[in-house]
């Protein structure tokens, strides 16, 4: 005891060292010394960021680095008053450890500043707490065990030297009782093969789609993110994650049932080596026989997939893949097969292998901790919704997922904490009765699948169902091009284009216009913020247009539109993104997701220094933003977007790069081909400006352009189609194991309850209450966030009253058919439970 008490005070130095370490000079920037406190009010409360930004621009960053200091000192200090006072919270700790390990990546991996002596002394000792922690934890469990450690060992190599020592050869009735007993339960085969199949066969589907679609897409080396590339990588990741999630609980099932296989063959005598060869034959024809159930479901989705596209939407694709999309599908599925199984299986083993005696006490939560996460989950609803709302942030899923479907969850846990506590002030006699009724699931298991199917029917009802909700509200892709052929051309061009508007049924019209740059036109990863992309040339750039008030007035009467009153001042922009209902609210520049955008007049440079960012991109204020169709949607409104500016400051520009005249060309089918003879020669003059990007041309045709949407938007739908149903496996079967692990003790809980006289209706009663619970309540959690979801989707999407109204029928569409399957799954369950406890 002594030595635990010296071990305290030891922790309770050095997180006071640590709190009182911010107050001391802890960095460098520039020519002065800033404590942590002292950085943030020069900075924000005295309103200098930009001038000490001059000489290192990182400075903009450090205010959202160094918090993470910030609070693992205040953190640090109240720790050490809880220490002082006995009281022990073990995530407190591991909150501070986290937040300095995310410090010290930031300062490895931006910089930007030198850190005092102060900083490194709050790193050390952080890290010599942690240590002096965890032995003070592992102290006692190490001398308890340790009696226990050599008995267990003992009895172990007698037990192995029994097993080894098995004298003479199987015989042939030994190996059939062996096989008999391998055998499994019929539905855990069922899930596994059929679980691997429909992963397989999405796949393969995926993949032959969006090889046969690229033969006839507009861009032909589309970047990762980008067109069918960025479609078919979305709908892989969410496929894989859930499949990973879907095998690993099947599997773990699956090994579960080898517990008293085990206990047979040893007494049988068989050898490690004998049921280490019944596993992996197992697990192989598992494998094998899900890849052969993969390739005929892949291909009969795949055919009745392109015979629908012939039939319905006239798109001639063959029946049948070509052999690399099914040795690139198996290459997959097959890594991903075997790693999931090794590591399911080696968990059950240790599992096995483990102490079973030594299990933790049960979860006891008091009741100011409710309070506490409650105050928390409140926080970080309002501020994720705040982060949500705005247009920078591009309906990032991490926020519904983190903020949304966390906060919520942390709100569950609250009130749950609350609810159980009120069971303390029942009396004795009702105390001692529920300790003998097995109860099924604990405190933390309970919350923690409560939880777990909330999130699930989160990314159900709030992503995939709003993706595949504006999918089917948007317009048709010939709506999205309002004219025959876009041309961005030079003033060199004005000959070629006059005498195509010579041509019979050929109608031209021409706009000054031009080329508007953002610093960065796509969102950025993890990978990219690690190695300081900012530091660098950032690709690929934002290419937009730009146009004058008058020229905004005149396209808009060309569509019928009533244009906005606009009064725009010399640094002011109004931004018209040109985009259907069905794509996500974004930002025209995504750097450093800044509201105000750093645009340049011209096209973008290959090479600059990023000190000089600001002066090549001068920030712009956004006096406004719409959602309209001018002159069409190109790049799913990524690109080609419209900025307008004032008709003073557009005359005043020099344009010395880039196209200077919009043309917008409508013509009947005889002078189609004229045209674009025309428009070849044209494409080929101005090569160049489809060097920054492919995705970017010097004209667009509508033909093209409409057909690469409806494979976009027919390849997307696909794809969620897949997701959503591979998540309601998932879902079922979260619900099908919690019925199979509870299935015994809810036959020793119902015949005790018949012992004291409840009647059938009332357990009846009792166990629809506890489906209601498990079940149906995480639904209606869900359902609640989704609403929020697609109330602000509407928003950050500007949809119109009657937009809005076919998204919302869209949507209460799938949401009313995924209730419809949710309350048959229960039902199924209801019935299964209650036939089973009878």
């Amino acid at each position: 005891m002594k030595k635990k008490k010296r071990l305290k005070n030891i922790c309770v130095i050095l997180l006071f060292i640590v709190f009182v370490s911010m107050f001391f000079p802890w960095m460098q920037c520039g020519d002065k010394v800033y404590s942590l406190f002292g950085f943030y009010k020069e900075a924000c409360i005295q309103h200098n960021m930009a001038a000490m930004a001059r000489q290192e621009s990182i400075v903009y960053l450090l205010p959202y680095f160094l918090i993470f200091a910030v609070l693992a000192g205040i953190l640090s200090g109240v720790k050490c008053i809880l220490l002082i006072r006995n009281i022990h919270l073990r995530f407190l700790g591991d909150i501070i450890y986290a937040l300095q390990l995310i410090y010290v990546a930031t300062v490895l991996s931006f910089g930007g500043y030198l850190p005092y002596p102060a900083a490194f002394v709050a790193m050390i000792f952080t890290f010599a707490e942690f240590m002096v922690r965890k032995y003070a934890q592992e102290y006692e469990v190490f001398t308890r065990e340790w009696e226990k450690q050599k008995s267990r060992e003992k009895k172990e190599k007698e037990e192995r030297k029994r097993r080894l020592g098995f004298p003479g050869r199987y015989d042939r009735l030994l190996f059939q009782v062996m096989w008999r007993e391998a055998s499994h339960q019929k539905k855990a085969v069922v899930l596994i093969n059929t679980g691997n199949g429909i992963l397989f066969g999405m796949m393969f589907i995926l993949f032959a789609l969006k090889s046969q679609f690229q033969e006839g897409y507009g861009i032909t080396d589309a970047l990762p993110s980008q067109g069918l590339n960025g479609i078919l990588m979305n709908a892989l990741i969410v496929v894989v994650v859930l499949y990973v999630f879907f095998e690993g609980i099947a599997l773990y099932n699956y090994a579960g049932n080898q517990k008293p296989r085990r206990k047979m063959l040893w007494i049988l005598g068989a050898r490690e080596a004998v049921q280490t060869g019944i596993q992996i034959t197992e697990y192989g024809l598992l494998i094998v026989f899900s890849l052969i159930l993969g390739c005929l479901s892949g291909t009969v989705g795949y055919g009745i997939a392109a015979g629908l596209l012939r039939g319905v939407f006239g798109y001639s694709l063959p029946l049948t893949a070509s052999f690399h999309i099914y040795a690139m599908t198996m290459g997959i599925y097959l890594f991903i097969a075997c790693v999931t199984t090794f590591i399911v299986n080696d968990t059950f083993r240790r599992s096995l292998q483990g102490n079973k005696g030594n299990r933790s006490r049960a979860f006891s939560a008091e009741r100011r901790y409710a309070v506490i996460l409650f105050l928390a989950a409140i926080l970080l609803l309002v501020c994720s919704f705040l982060e949500y709302v705005q247009r920078r942030n591009a309906e990032n899923i991490y926020i519904v997922l983190i903020g949304f479907a966390g906060g919520a969850i942390l709100a569950v846990f609250a009130l749950t904490v609350q609810k159980s506590r009120s069971y303390c002030g029942k009396s004795e006699d009702f105390a001692q009765v529920m300790g003998k009724i097995p109860i099924q699931s604990g405190f933390l298991r309970n919350t923690g699948l409560r939880s777990g199917l909330f999130l699930f029917h989160v990314v159900f009802l709030a992503i995939l169902s709003v993706a595949m909700a504006g999918n089917m509200a948007a317009p048709k892709a010939e709506q999205l091009c309002p004219y025959d052929y876009v041309c961005m051309a030079y003033e060199d061009d004005r000959t070629l284009f006059e005498e195509m508007s010579l041509e019979d049924g050929v109608k031209i019209q021409s706009y000054p216009i031009t080329r508007v740059t953002t610093v960065q036109g796509d969102a950025t990863d993890w990978i990219d913020v690690a190695n300081d992309y900012y530091r660098r040339v950032i690709w690929p750039q934002g290419q937009h247009i730009g146009i004058s008030e008058s020229t905004y007035r005149a396209l808009c009467a060309e569509q019928g539109i009533l244009p906005k009153k606009l009064s725009l001042g010399e640094d002011d922009v109004y931004v018209i993104y040109q985009q259907d209902v069905s794509v996500k609210a974004h930002p025209l520049d995504w750097y450093m997701d800044r509201k105000t955008p750093y645009i340049r007049i011209g096209q973008p440079l290959r090479a600059y220094s990023f000190m000089l960012r600001e002066q090549m991109y001068p920030p712009r204020e956004t006096a406004g933003e719409d959602r309209q169709i001018l002159t069409g949607c190109f790049q799913g409104g990524m690109q080609e977007d419209l900025v307008v500016f004032s008709d003073e400051y557009f005359e005043s520009l020099e344009i010395t790069e880039g196209p200077t005249l919009l043309y917008l060309i409508n013509a009947k089918e005889g002078a189609s081909k004229e045209i674009e003879k025309g428009l070849d020669i044209f494409a080929g003059r101005h090569g160049e400006d489809s060097s920054w990007s492919r995705a970017i041309q010097p004209y667009y045709s509508k033909v093209s352009k409409t057909a690469d949407i409806r494979a976009e938007r027919i390849l997307q739908k696909a794809a969620l189609s897949m997701e959503m149903v591979l998540l309601v496996m998932c879902i079922y079967l979260i619900q099908m194991m919690k019925t199979e692990f509870e299935k015994r003790e809810r036959i020793r809980r119902f015949r005790l309850l018949s012992y004291i006289g409840i009647y059938r209706r009332d357990y009846e009663i009792l166990l629809k209450r506890e489906l209601r619970q498990a079940f149906y309540y995480p639904l209606l959690w869900a359902y609640g966030i989704s609403v929020l979801v697609a109330a602000v989707t509407c928003y950050l999407r500007m949809m119109s009253a009657v937009e809005s109204g076919r998204f919302i029928i869209c949507l209460m569409m799938i949401w009313g058919l995924y209730f419809a399957v949710q309350w048959t799954l229960v039902r199924l369950n209801y019935k299964k439970m209650l036939r089973e406890s009878l």
